[in-house]
């Protein structure tokens, strides 16, 4: 799992906390499980058309690196980026 910060209005924070205790659960369960409920209601799924989606694990393996956060573009600019595909550019 990843962390994830939001900020919630103070009615709905009450509310999810509520909720949670309702059912005798955590709020990031009931968090996770309404996100999980909309992607799928909403139909989103990852998929190849989203260039941003092929980045992923584009620059190798970076378990040992140290300073990806700093050096990212140096990270991203020797990975094989070949495969992305170049969008068309929409006529005027």
């Amino acid at each position: 799992m990843e962390r994830t910060q939001i900020y919630l209005p103070r009615e709905q924070r009450i509310r999810l906390a509520a909720a949670a205790r309702t059912r005798k659960t955590s709020t990031a369960f009931v968090i996770r499980e309404a996100v999980e409920r909309y992607l799928d209601a909403e139909g989103h799924e990852p998929s190849g058309e989203d260039g941003l989606f092929d980045l992923i694990g584009a620059a190798g393996d970076l378990d040992e690196a140290s300073d990806v956060a700093r050096s990212h573009d140096r990270y991203l600019a020797g990975a094989r980026l070949r495969r992305v595909p170049k969008r068309r550019q929409k006529p005027r």
